[in-house]
C-alpha cells in the first residue's frame, strides 16, 4: 500500500511540474507574441484579409493547428498547404496577405547520457541535436516577416498564445473592444 501512495505522490509531482511549465510558456508567449516585439503586423486584420496558415502534411501537428485556430482565432483564414501556397487560387496578395507558418530551427548541445545517446556518450562524442518550431506571419504586400523571439518544446502552447495575440490585434484594427 505504501508503495502505491508513493508511486502516486511522485505521478502528482511529475503532473504538477510538467502543467507549470507550459503555464510558464504561455505566460511568456503573451508577452511576446506582440506587435511591440516585432512578432504581429501593426495593421494586421485591419483590411479584412484571409489569413492562410500553412499546414505540414503531419497529422500530430495539424490536428493541434486547427484545434489551437478553432478556440482562439475568428477571422478570415484558411488552411493550406506548403505546396498550395503558390498555385493560382492564392495570388491575391490583397485578400490572402498574411500566412502564419513556422521554421524549423536545429540546435546542438552536450549531454554525458548513455541511456539516451548509446556509446558515443562514453567515447567523448557528448554533442545531441534537437529542434524547435520558431513561429512567424509572413506579410506578403510588405515581404516582411514578424517572428516570435521565442521557442518552446511546449510548442502548442506557443502557438495557441500567438493565435490568440493576433485575434486581439485582429479586432483592436478592425474596431471592436477587446476585453482582457
Amino acid at each position: 500500500m505504501k508503495k502505491i501512495q508513493i508511486t502516486f505522490t511522485v505521478l502528482i509531482i511529475a503532473l504538477l511540474t510538467l502543467s507549470s511549465c507550459g503555464a510558464i510558456v504561455k505566460t511568456k508567449a503573451k508577452k511576446l507574441a506582440t506587435v511591440e516585439e516585432g512578432a504581429i503586423p501593426a495593421n494586421f486584420g485591419g483590411n479584412n484579409s484571409v489569413v492562410l496558415f500553412v499546414t505540414s502534411g503531419k497529422r500530430s501537428y495539424d490536428k493541434y493547428l486547427k484545434r489551437n485556430i478553432k478556440k482562439a482565432y475568428q477571422g478570415n483564414y484558411e488552411l493550406v498547404s506548403k505546396e498550395a501556397l503558390n498555385s493560382a487560387k492564392y495570388a491575391d496578395k490583397d485578400k490572402y496577405r498574411y500566412i502564419f507558418d513556422f521554421k524549423k530551427e536545429f540546435y546542438s548541445y552536450h549531454s554525458d547520457n548513455a541511456v539516451i545517446y548509446g556509446q558515443s556518450a562514453h567515447t567523448g562524442m557528448k554533442n545531441a541535436t534537437g529542434q524547435v518550431r520558431r513561429f512567424g506571419i509572413t506579410d506578403r504586400i510588405d515581404k516582411k516577416d514578424y517572428v516570435m523571439s521565442m521557442t518552446s518544446g511546449f510548442w502548442s502552447k506557443l502557438q495557441r498564445m500567438y493565435i490568440k495575440n493576433m485575434e486581439t490585434v485582429r479586432l483592436q484594427n478592425t474596431g471592436i473592444q477587446v476585453s482582457k
